[in-house]
């Protein structure tokens, strides 16, 4: 992507010098290795979606203001109801892909807006001087990345009027209720299977930048709350299941990939163990033990509160009827776990006994399938090479004894007809 690019785009917008060269310097690590599309429809994004820095976090009411400028008005005949997201959503973070869709007189989707927030590195300080500029860079990779995986296909909305926003493969559903003009959001799915992917990006766009093989080696770099296990995780799905995959699902929307993975999970022990009552019985007994501690009322509390959701998200068979959800649902779990390390006092050691087991059951709980699902697609593409060999051998044997000129060349290269 070129430089002249950026310009233009800074000219649109209005950039200042700083954010331009920042751009400048993210983008082609971002875009190496990414198809012609893929880099078209982050072109498209760059061009769309304006970015904001504050030197300082801004408030809710800040961002508000931003959303409402944008919107300029056009849906005030709209009453929007939203889901709560738990632990992901307390507070104004640091920065943000922010979008909403605009809606006509019959409650139909006509245009979208979307913009992004940073908030600037303190000037002086070990990162600002490590990235050689107050512009979170971090933080602009991140961001970029989530504004650039809901470019295509942002909003699909159905005759009824419900729509679904897609965030990469964050999945957020809506009911429109098309005479009192309400937009309900309903659920979510995806979320922090997506959060992680794009944290995992963010990471290896800027070891590319700064030839680096840590974000720990970045002086005074604080990592978000998806690095570390969420990360390690997901890596792990990555390198099982394949990134091709995941990423197109992320920019491009295709799921014929993780639809073709819903057909082995199904059949894997772990969801057949997931069908069995004794199965819950024993988390259950997981789940009480961990919490039979001495740590403070304050802190048991919390972490009861976290078991009662766990409960609720993992234990039940329902929430867990497809592979993405039950990713997903996983890395909430860590997401949600993980926060409870920095509150009140259970550092203390039977405290952190408790916090162990739990983080345990959920890790190996969250590879099991996917250790299950990798081995399938191992043995399914072994032996559709086999079988393809066995064919062109028969082929050929049977070839021999043809005259000459009437030998058969097979165009069909081996493993085409692998289902992965």
């Amino acid at each position: 992507m070129e430089g002249d690019f950026i310009d233009e785009v800074g000219r649109k917008f209005g950039y200042d010098a700083e954010l331009i060269n920042a751009l400048k310097r993210c983008i082609p690590a971002m875009i190496e290795g990414k198809s012609d599309e893929e880099i078209e429809l982050l072109k498209n994004t760059l061009s769309r979606v304006q970015i904001y820095t504050f030197d300082k976090r801004p408030t809710q009411k800040e961002v508000d203001d931003i959303t409402s400028e944008k919107v300029n008005g056009r849906n005030n005949h709209v009453t929007t109801i939203e889901c709560d997201k738990g632990e992901y959503d307390r507070g104004t973070p640091c920065g943000g892909y922010v979008n909403q869709p605009i809606f006509d007189e019959n409650m139909n989707i006509v245009d979208r807006v979307g913009f992004i927030y940073l908030t600037n590195l303190d000037e002086g300080s070990s990162t600002a001087e490590f990235y050689g500029t107050k512009i979170n860079l971090s933080h602009l990779i991140h961001e970029l990345g989530h504004a650039w995986s809901a470019q295509k296909g942002e909003y699909e909305q159905e005759e009824n009027g419900n729509f679904t926003m897609r965030v990469g493969t964050a999945r957020f559903k809506h009911r429109v209720d098309r005479i009192n003009h309400t937009v309900e959001e309903v659920s979510i799915k995806g979320l922090y299977v997506e959060e992680a992917l794009n944290s995992i990006e963010e990471e290896d766009t800027l070891y590319k930048m700064f030839d680096i093989e840590s974000y720990r080696d970045i002086p005074g770099y604080i990592p978000s709350d998806y690095q570390g296990i969420m990360t390690s995780m997901m890596r792990h799905y990555k390198d099982k299941l394949g990134e091709d995959i995941f990423q197109k699902m992320r920019l491009l929307k295709e799921d014929d990939g993780i639809e073709r993975f819903q057909k082995y999970f199904d059949q894997t022990e772990f969801m057949k163990k997931m069908s069995e009552p004794e199965y819950y019985v024993e988390k259950e007994k997981e789940l009480a033990s961990a919490q039979e501690t001495n740590m403070s009322d304050a802190a048991k509390k919390r972490i009861r509160d976290f078991f009662e959701k766990y409960r609720s998200l993992y234990l039940t068979p329902q929430n867990n009827n497809n592979f993405i959800e039950c990713l997903d649902s996983t890395m909430e779990q860590v997401f949600s776990f993980m926060s409870i390390r920095y509150s009140y006092d259970i550092m203390q050691e039977d405290g952190m006994d408790a916090y162990r087991r739990t983080q345990i059951a959920m890790m190996s709980e969250g590879y099991k399938p996917v250790n299950e699902v990798s081995e399938m697609i191992e043995e399914k593409e072994h032996d559709s090479i086999e079988n393809t060999s066995k064919t062109i051998e028969r082929d050929s044997s049977s070839d021999d004894d043809k005259p000459l000129g009437e030998k058969r060349i097979d165009s069909k290269c081996v493993g085409d007809e692998r289902d992965i």
